[in-house]
């Protein structure tokens, strides 16, 4: 979960804010329409360079998960197929929120692996020392950063951007997600221990452009546990029942991010259409899953695969994207072939065309630790306690704070009506009490599913289906 303090309102009963994001007091299912002006105002609006971004670190993590979960001994391995669904969105989200308490060489790494350290290199230090005079002055310093970052605005092409920049497109971006002819919430959460103070400009820059719930909780207190997992069933309407299991004494903060999605079909499926047919798994073995049938026109695309789109809702701006190999193809190698430029040139070639799609129902459960793709995409320095700088989260700019894992959990259920989907994203900052040490031990065959928001370019979920799971 995320950190906050100060002057937020702290009640942990409170429900979570959904549906949409510009009204706090909205209750779920008291959303309006969306307006479609406004709308496409909110999309002009957004920095095309971060959503980009944001998708470019959803595929690399997705093909680095699929390539975990690749049998050791390859594909006709015996063993059972894992399939990996995640959501770029969220993952970005949760990420860009943690980013605000990183300083030195630890913001330098995340920004880096977050996809930002080109979008970054204009005006980023002159937004480093004013945010050092905002941890110094404290409270009487808040309107500093806003006001004085306005010379390192982004040029014309949108790729000198400061933090601020970074926040803000991340809330255009939310506003714009709101506007969809299909249900997509998307919550935000922060909460830490009573005893920590947090620094009063994070606490502004998470509510403001995150429109995150922060609430101080007893870490000791074992209800404590109940009102988070509460949150989170509550944003993910049950698919997601709990994401902590206890609270330990050297965690500070939760950060948490949760997406839910349901969509019907623009077309639904016909269930009669639907019959028992083999799925092919890698491992050369098969089973018999529900098999959904429809013809008619979609959108559609061929390059050595195939590939279908299925728009969500009468607007059809969401969509679910399925990629299907080569019959025989290594499906491992084919989804590590499908990188950002490669979904993004596909996106653009779709062209109408009438024929038939075949897909299973989907009943997909995944979980994983993210810790081992961030490292690897150059941020291991946050997750190290003798070297991750966060001071930026605390009034005094402790620097012994550091992110102990990044977990992320994920549903999808697919029928003939439509989809439903939920992912949650937490990021588990802790505090080094204890002395720092040098290491701690401890289709009818596999396809590729995007969520894909067509109006905004933000990939929402992205997902290696080996088995459907039903």
């Amino acid at each position: 979960l995320l950190l906050g303090a100060c002057a937020a309102e702290h009640s942990e009963d409170r429900a979570p804010t959904l549906g949409s994001v510009t009204n706090s007091g909205a209750a779920p299912d008291e959303t309006a329409d969306p307006d479609p002006e406004t709308t496409e105002e909110l999309i002009a609006a957004l920095n095309p360079h971060v959503v980009t971004a944001h998708n470019r670190l959803g595929m690399l993590i997705f093909g680095q998960l699929v390539s975990q979960t690749r049998p050791a001994g390859g594909a006709d391995a015996e063993t059972d197929d894992e399939s990996v669904f995640i959501s770029p969105i969220s993952i970005a989200l949760a990420l860009g929120m943690a980013y605000n308490g990183a300083a030195g060489e630890t913001e330098t790494a995340m920004a880096k692996a977050l996809q930002l350290e080109g979008l970054l290199q204009e005006g980023l230090l002159q937004e480093a020392l004013l945010q050092e005079a905002l941890l110094q002055e404290g409270p009487r310093q808040e309107g500093l950063l806003q006001d004085s970052t306005t010379t390192a605005s982004p040029d014309a092409d949108g790729t000198r951007l400061t933090r601020t920049d970074i926040n803000a497109s991340n809330l255009a971006l939310l506003e714009a997600l709101t506007g969809t002819g299909a249900r997509l919430d998307i919550a935000t959460s922060i909460w830490y221990r009573q005893e920590f103070a947090l620094n009063p400009a994070f606490v502004e820059e998470t509510q403001r452009y995150y429109r995150a719930r922060i609430s101080a909780l007893d870490f000791a207190a074992p209800e404590s546990v109940d009102v988070i997992n509460r949150w989170v069933s509550d944003a993910t309407r049950g698919l997601i029942p709990a994401v902590v299991d206890q609270l330990d004494e050297d965690q500070i903060m939760l950060l948490l991010n949760a997406v839910y999605f349901k969509g019907d079909w623009t077309a639904p499926f016909d269930p009669q259409q639907t019959r028992d047919m083999p799925f092919y798994r890698p491992s050369g073995d098969s089973r018999p899953v529900p098999m959904m049938y429809q013809d008619g026109r979609f959108g559609y695309f061929e390059d050595g695969f195939q590939a279908v789109r299925l728009p969500y809702g009468d607007d059809e701006r969401l969509a679910m994207y399925v990629f299907l190999p080569p019959r025989g193809a290594d499906f491992y190698e084919f989804s590590a072939s499908l990188d950002y430029e490669t979904l993004a040139d596909a996106f653009s070639r779709f062209v109408p065309g009438h024929g038939e799609v075949l897909l299973p129902r989907m009943d997909v459960s995944y979980k994983t630790r993210l810790n081992a793709a961030l490292q690897e995409l150059g941020m291991g320095i946050a997750f190290d306690p003798g070297r991750a700088d966060f001071s930026r989260l605390h009034p005094a700019g402790s620097r012994n704070i550091y992110i102990s894992d990044v977990i992320h959990q994920s549903v999808l259920k697919v029928d003939e009506e439509g989809t439903e989907a939920a992912a949650v994203t937490s990021v588990d900052f802790r505090v080094t009490s204890l002395p720092v040490y040098d290491f701690r031990f401890q289709a009818d065959r596999p396809f590729v599913v995007v969520i894909r928001d067509d109006a905004t370019g933000a990939l929402l979920f992205v997902g290696a289906v080996v088995d459907p799971g039903v």
